[in-house]
């Protein structure tokens, strides 16, 4: 496969690989559509040549014409993906773990009760717990808060919805209670 660099996701490429072709009768009998998208340079260029061979078989499967067509992995395509406002360390765990998890993470950034889980775009939450974050501003009446400020609060005085997910023109906004 070229002697890539062992780092995920190419690693868990190659030890699926490896264990594979020992289980099955023939080597290189099963391949993933991932290990197709890396013989296809969808990760980037292998450090060598890969063996032509092995390309060829692979590259040869049903499928693996389909996965021609699919755009490479690119920085400029999770953050088209993920949103263009999200800080490096999120765009990062967003390509690498499930969703439910890193919304998890951010939530638990603000301490202390229901916050929303951001997917896409906008500054963090403000902290309400005292602790270091954003510059706290005075709260303001109810009549001139935003709709979606309005919105959560109703929902975190309203014990029987534990989640809730909205979605307008590309942006997500994840809301769960904490616990």
């Amino acid at each position: 496969m070229g002697y890539p660099i062992l780092v995920t996701p190419v690693s868990q490429l190659i030890a699926s690989q490896a264990t594979r072709n020992v289980i099955d009768s023939e080597r290189w009998s099963m391949v993933s559509d991932e290990t197709v998208r890396y013989f296809l340079g969808h990760y980037g260029a292998s450090p060598a040549p890969v063996d032509a061979r092995i390309a060829d078989r692979v590259l040869a499967r049903p499928g693996a014409a389909g996965l021609r067509d699919l755009e490479p992995i690119s920085l400029d395509g999770a953050r088209k993906r993920f949103g263009a406002r999200i800080s490096d360390e999120e765009l990062l765990l967003r390509l690498t773990m499930p969703a439910e998890q890193v919304d998890a993470m951010v939530s638990a950034r603000t301490a202390g009760g229901p916050t929303p889980a951001r997917t896409a775009g906008g500054p963090a939450p403000e902290r309400t717990d005292g602790g270091p974050g954003p510059e706290r501003t005075p709260a303001r009446p109810a009549a001139t808060r935003s709709p979606l400020v309005t919105l959560l609060r109703g929902l975190a005085e309203r014990p029987s919805i534990s989640e809730l997910t909205l979605r307008k023109d590309g942006d997500t906004v994840v809301w769960r209670r904490a616990g």
